[in-house]
């Protein structure tokens, strides 16, 4: 049972010792250099699972290193992987190369190199890795293998470092994971942060192609809490009376600030403009700029 013990101590430390002659000495110094190896135990082993539909986030604490995380969000499919260390110190810019490792109990698996030449910089040393070498490290973890960082420390580079993930209790956290993923938005605050709704002339019904945004940016909203801002901004085109136009301004935003608040939205985060036909976007002499005219702007402001 020697490899439980090993596995159970959250920091392995192993120490050797290298003779050297050093130039310009007349006697042999002994060069002492250590491998730091970071992993949780058995015991205290454990995924965390975060998620919205803006973001899912799949961690894990390391004790004595820091904390590692695999994260998804809205908007086209994409992860990343990330490593933050804990303290903060003068750090120089090191290379790691990121391996899959048999876990202690599987001592014939074989050791196989996912990515190398992964840069750790920064005052708190950090890694990021993307898309193919993120997902292929869930994938190593999926089938019970332990994705490793290795390089040499950022002290002085004598010293070994290699950080493991844990491959104990990840299979539930990680369908959890998944599942979110599955839900994100596929839209990002940039392409719903201003909409135009498009009206018919003289009325201020919806057409299929607003209700149909409107429907998208009801969703944004009570996914995304931090918009504190929903600003609608009525116009009309330059046809009829200008006391008119400004009317009608007003009752199109009015109307799609009726509709969000039917739909949950709060009263408070919702301001209403009306400019009539003083704001146009195209000509009014003919009659597809007449059509790009009748609308209203919807404008997101976040915190």
């Amino acid at each position: 049972m020697a490899w439980l013990n090993s596995v159970i101590n959250p920091v392995k430390t192993r120490q050797w010792v290298s003779s050297a002659i050093l130039s310009g000495c007349l006697a042999c110094a002994s060069v002492v250099a250590a491998e730091h190896h970071y992993e949780a135990s058995l015991d205290s082993a454990s995924w965390s699972v975060a998620s919205s539909r803006l973001r899912c986030e799949l961690s894990q604490d390391i004790p004595g290193y820091g904390s590692i995380a695999f994260v998804s969000r809205n908007g086209p499919p994409n992860l990343t992987f990330y490593v933050r260390t804990l303290g903060a110190r003068r750090y120089r810019q090191v290379q790691a190369v990121v391996e899959s490792q048999p876990p202690q109990w599987r001592p014939r698996g074989q050791t196989v190199e996912l990515t190398k030449a992964v840069q750790i910089t920064g005052d708190r040393p950090q890694m990021h890795l993307y898309e193919a070498d993120a997902w292929r490290m869930l994938s190593e973890l999926e089938r019970g293998y332990q994705p490793t960082i290795v390089y040499q420390d950022w002290i002085d580079g004598r010293d070994r470092v290699s950080v493991s993930l844990s491959v104990v209790r990840f299979q539930e956290s990680y369908r959890k994971f998944l599942h979110c993923a599955s839900e994100l938005l596929p839209f990002t605050f940039e392409d719903i942060r201003q909409l135009v709704l498009p009206f018919d002339f003289d009325s201020a019904r919806f057409t299929r192609e607003a209700k149909q945004k409107m429907n998208q940016l009801v969703t944004y909203l009570k996914a995304d809490p931090d918009v504190e801002l929903v600003l609608l901004m009525g116009h009309t085109d330059s046809r009829g009376r200008r006391a008119y136009n400004k009317a009608l301004s007003q009752k199109r935003a009015e109307a799609v600030k009726r509709y969000l608040i039917e739909h949950g939205i709060a009263k408070g985060k919702i301001s209403v403009r009306a400019f009539g036909e003083t704001a146009p976007v195209a000509s009014n002499a003919h009659a597809p700029g007449r059509a790009k005219n009748r609308r209203v702007v919807v404008r997101l402001y976040r915190e």
